[in-house]
């Protein structure tokens, strides 16, 4: 729902400074006026997306990594998807997918680097596309990796994720010091992976990302970045689940 009102007031202002410059007959806006009452109802939306409340969570815990490493969290998706292969080759699959062979991630990664490049900045290199997703990560973003052989692989980092441009983000490099890290202004993300198996060859893998902010201050900032960038994230988790189906089942 909060992400639903972001978009509907992103798409009512640009309706409403398109019939300012031109008006409508097909929305039946002839006026500037009413071009301007368009637009402050969709800066109005926007405004309450990005103020609607959400309470923080501590989930039914199931005992494996993501819940030992964030308990409580702000904001969270799940997504899953069953694939007939042995947990060996999809936890095989999941440590060799690269940025490449998900759909749609290249579109996806160029609109989330688009500010930085319309500010001068260069926002890295294209050749991470060839590379496993995970170890690329790993070297250059300070994520840290847990795993579970064969059953769980939980990745986590701490960073900025609504800023612009490539921000600082803390070296911490042990699950304590990720656990107790609280400095304002940051965000702390989880997301693992997890392969439950099923009868007749068939494994359920699923993946959620939790995120947890260190302040209000913070909270305020991703709140409105989540409902914002929500659709093309949870496309991205299941295209990426289909990559892995792709590559464990072949």
């Amino acid at each position: 729902m909060d992400w639903i009102l972001v978009y509907a007031g992103i798409l009512a202002v640009l309706a409403g400074v398109l019939c300012m410059l031109r008006p409508s007959r097909l929305l039946r806006i002839r006026t500037r006026r009413r071009a301007a009452a368009l637009t402050a109802a969709g800066l109005f939306l926007m405004v309450i997306g990005a103020a609607w409340p959400g309470g923080r969570t501590r989930p039914v815990e199931h005992g494996g990594l993501i819940d030992a490493l964030m308990p409580v969290y702000d904001f969270h998706e799940v997504h899953s998807k069953r694939i007939h292969a042995p947990p060996r080759r999809i936890f095989e699959a999941i440590k060799s997918v690269t940025p490449a062979d998900v759909r749609f991630s290249g579109t996806l990664i160029g609109i989330r680097r688009l500010p930085a490049r319309l500010m001068g900045h260069r926002p890295g290199s294209n050749q991470q596309m060839s590379r496993p997703l995970f170890g690329a990560v790993t070297r250059e973003d300070s994520l840290r990796m847990s795993e579970v052989a064969d059953r769980e692989m939980a990745m986590w980092l701490i960073g900025k994720f609504w800023a612009l441009t490539r921000s600082e983000r803390p070296q911490v490099t042990t699950t304590r010091d990720f656990l107790e890290f609280d400095r304002p202004d940051y965000a702390k993300a989880v997301i693992n992976f997890l392969i439950v198996p099923e009868s007749q060859g068939w494994c359920r893998v699923s993946t959620e990302t939790r995120i947890l902010a260190t302040s209000p201050g913070a909270r305020r900032k991703f709140t409105f970045y989540w409902r914002l960038i929500y659709p093309g994230s949870a496309l991205l988790r299941a295209m990426f689940l289909d990559a892995i189906k792709r590559r464990a089942e072949a």
